[in-house]
């Protein structure tokens, strides 16, 4: 289960703006500056520069952005695995 900074972290790289990823999860622009940071300093690494007004990834952000969208697709396939417990569900229609 991924972490709910780098979820906001995923969320900024899908929009590339804090405050659209703040509406986006519900929660408020300073909260993602916080996650963000938090990832920053735990990275030990920039994430996210602004460069005349507008908000680029480092190339630290997008191994990071890479290898969590790996996670979160490997972590949906186990969920879809472990709900249907490998069965395939057959529905059958009669009149």
């Amino acid at each position: 289960m991924l972490d709910h900074r780098t979820e906001t972290f995923m969320a900024v790289c899908s929009v590339m703006n804090y405050r659209e990823a703040a509406e986006l999860l519900h929660i408020t622009q300073p909260a993602v500056t916080q996650h963000i940071q938090f990832l920053e300093k735990e990275y030990g690494c920039r994430l996210f520069l602004y460069e005349n007004r507008k908000l680029i990834k480092t190339h630290a952000a997008q191994m990071l952005e890479d290898y969590l969208r790996s996670v979160q697709q490997r972590e949906n396939f186990l969920r879809e695995k472990i709900k249907n417990n490998g069965l395939r569900e057959l529905r059958i229609g009669a009149t």
